[in-house]
Protein backbone atom coordinates (compact mmCIF):
# COMPACT_ATOMS: atom_id res chain seq x y z
CA UNK A 1 0.00 0.00 0.00
CA UNK A 2 2.31 2.84 -1.07
CA UNK A 3 0.39 6.31 -1.58
CA UNK A 4 1.61 9.75 -1.21
CA UNK A 5 0.64 10.25 2.28
CA UNK A 6 2.23 12.93 4.89
CA UNK A 7 1.07 13.14 8.63
CA UNK A 8 1.20 16.06 10.51
CA UNK A 9 0.22 16.46 14.17
CA UNK A 10 -1.23 20.16 14.97
CA UNK A 11 -0.69 21.58 18.14
CA UNK A 12 -2.37 24.79 19.42
CA UNK A 13 0.01 25.65 21.78
CA UNK A 14 -0.20 28.99 23.30
CA UNK A 15 -2.38 30.88 20.52
CA UNK A 16 -4.28 33.91 21.25
CA UNK A 17 -7.55 32.81 22.06
CA UNK A 18 -9.29 35.40 24.68
CA UNK A 19 -9.05 32.77 27.41
CA UNK A 20 -8.44 33.66 31.11
CA UNK A 21 -6.72 31.17 33.42
CA UNK A 22 -8.79 31.02 36.69
CA UNK A 23 -6.18 31.81 38.51
CA UNK A 24 -4.49 34.79 36.89
CA UNK A 25 -4.68 37.92 37.71
CA UNK A 26 -2.43 39.60 35.14
CA UNK A 27 -2.88 42.27 32.38
CA UNK A 28 -2.71 41.89 29.00
CA UNK A 29 -2.75 38.67 27.08
CA UNK A 30 -2.74 35.51 29.88
CA UNK A 31 -1.30 33.29 26.64
CA UNK A 32 1.87 35.38 27.05
CA UNK A 33 2.10 35.38 31.07
CA UNK A 34 5.25 33.93 31.61
CA UNK A 35 3.96 32.02 34.79
CA UNK A 36 1.30 30.27 32.39
CA UNK A 37 4.04 29.72 30.01
CA UNK A 38 6.31 27.60 32.48
CA UNK A 39 3.30 25.92 33.52
CA UNK A 40 2.24 24.90 30.01
CA UNK A 41 6.23 24.11 29.12
CA UNK A 42 5.73 21.41 32.18
CA UNK A 43 2.50 19.78 30.74
CA UNK A 44 3.75 19.79 27.21
CA UNK A 45 6.94 18.49 28.22
CA UNK A 46 5.64 15.43 30.52
CA UNK A 47 2.86 14.62 28.58
CA UNK A 48 2.31 15.55 24.97
CA UNK A 49 6.73 15.60 23.75
CA UNK A 50 7.02 12.01 25.39
CA UNK A 51 4.08 10.64 23.20
CA UNK A 52 5.13 12.02 20.40
CA UNK A 53 9.10 10.45 20.90
CA UNK A 54 6.96 7.13 21.71
CA UNK A 55 5.67 6.61 18.40
CA UNK A 56 5.87 3.00 16.66
CA UNK A 57 5.45 5.11 13.48
CA UNK A 58 7.56 8.32 13.52
CA UNK A 59 7.78 9.89 9.57
CA UNK A 60 5.20 12.65 10.51
CA UNK A 61 5.69 16.39 11.34
CA UNK A 62 4.10 18.24 14.74
CA UNK A 63 2.79 21.84 13.82
CA UNK A 64 2.80 24.09 17.03
CA UNK A 65 0.47 26.99 16.98
CA UNK A 66 2.49 29.70 19.02
CA UNK A 67 1.39 33.10 19.49
CA UNK A 68 3.17 35.32 17.02
CA UNK A 69 4.52 37.24 20.12
CA UNK A 70 5.71 34.54 22.12
CA UNK A 71 9.59 34.80 22.53
CA UNK A 72 12.11 33.25 19.53
CA UNK A 73 13.88 31.15 22.85
CA UNK A 74 10.53 29.46 24.28
CA UNK A 75 9.28 28.50 21.30
CA UNK A 76 12.97 26.85 19.99
CA UNK A 77 12.53 25.33 24.10
CA UNK A 78 9.33 24.00 23.45
CA UNK A 79 10.14 22.84 19.56
CA UNK A 80 13.55 21.01 21.08
CA UNK A 81 11.23 18.84 23.60
CA UNK A 82 10.07 15.95 21.56
CA UNK A 83 13.85 14.53 20.31
CA UNK A 84 14.29 12.57 17.06
CA UNK A 85 10.63 14.39 15.73
CA UNK A 86 10.02 16.63 13.19
CA UNK A 87 8.84 19.97 15.02
CA UNK A 88 7.96 23.31 13.09
CA UNK A 89 6.29 26.34 14.77
CA UNK A 90 3.51 28.23 13.35
CA UNK A 91 3.17 32.20 14.50
CA UNK A 92 -0.37 33.04 14.48
CA UNK A 93 -1.02 36.45 14.94
CA UNK A 94 -3.92 37.64 17.39
CA UNK A 95 -7.09 37.15 15.95
CA UNK A 96 -5.93 34.91 13.00
CA UNK A 97 -7.65 31.52 12.76
CA UNK A 98 -5.35 28.64 13.91
CA UNK A 99 -6.90 26.20 11.29
CA UNK A 100 -6.26 28.73 8.64
CA UNK A 101 -2.61 29.14 9.68
CA UNK A 102 -1.70 25.51 9.98
CA UNK A 103 -3.45 24.74 6.37
CA UNK A 104 -1.69 27.58 4.70
CA UNK A 105 1.36 25.62 6.08
CA UNK A 106 0.95 22.42 5.10
CA UNK A 107 -0.21 23.12 1.33
CA UNK A 108 3.41 25.39 1.80
CA UNK A 109 5.04 22.57 2.76
CA UNK A 110 4.00 19.19 0.96
CA UNK A 111 2.69 18.81 -2.40
CA UNK A 112 1.76 15.30 -1.46
CA UNK A 113 -1.36 13.48 -2.78
CA UNK A 114 -2.75 12.69 0.53
CA UNK A 115 -2.56 14.48 3.84
CA UNK A 116 -3.38 13.43 7.06
CA UNK A 117 -3.73 16.46 9.62
CA UNK A 118 -4.35 15.13 13.82
CA UNK A 119 -5.36 17.52 16.49
CA UNK A 120 -3.60 17.42 19.52
CA UNK A 121 -3.57 19.37 22.66
CA UNK A 122 -0.80 20.54 24.22
CA UNK A 123 -1.15 18.84 27.34
CA UNK A 124 -2.61 15.77 25.95
CA UNK A 125 -0.63 12.09 24.84
CA UNK A 126 -0.99 10.29 22.04
CA UNK A 127 -0.99 6.10 22.39
CA UNK A 128 2.22 4.77 20.97
CA UNK A 129 0.09 3.45 17.92
CA UNK A 130 -1.46 5.89 17.23
CA UNK A 131 -0.32 7.57 14.14
CA UNK A 132 1.12 4.07 12.86
CA UNK A 133 -3.06 3.06 13.15
CA UNK A 134 -3.96 6.25 11.84
CA UNK A 135 -0.99 5.86 8.51
CA UNK A 136 -2.56 2.34 8.49
CA UNK A 137 -6.70 3.25 8.38
CA UNK A 138 -5.76 6.44 6.19
CA UNK A 139 -3.81 4.08 3.50
CA UNK A 140 -6.45 1.54 3.44
CA UNK A 141 -8.91 3.91 2.50
CA UNK A 142 -6.93 6.04 0.12
CA UNK A 143 -6.46 2.20 -1.62
CA UNK A 144 -10.70 1.78 -1.81
CA UNK A 145 -10.69 5.13 -3.46
CA UNK A 146 -13.14 6.53 -0.21
CA UNK A 147 -10.46 10.04 -0.09
CA UNK A 148 -11.13 10.85 -3.95
CA UNK A 149 -14.09 12.57 -3.65
CA UNK A 150 -14.46 14.14 -0.46
CA UNK A 151 -12.22 14.58 3.23
CA UNK A 152 -11.41 11.10 5.16
CA UNK A 153 -12.41 11.17 8.86
CA UNK A 154 -10.74 8.55 11.04
CA UNK A 155 -12.49 8.73 14.59
CA UNK A 156 -10.84 5.97 17.31
CA UNK A 157 -14.20 5.23 19.86
CA UNK A 158 -11.65 4.38 22.69
CA UNK A 159 -9.06 7.31 21.98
Amino acid sequence: MSSDLKKYVAIRYNTATGFMPSQWKGKGRANLDPVWLVERLALFDTYCAPSLEGQSLTDFTVLVGFDSETHENYIRTVCDCAIGIDVRPVLICAGQNHNVAFNAFVQSDTDAEFVSLTRLDSDDALAPTFMERVDFYARREIAKGEVDQQPLYIAFPHG
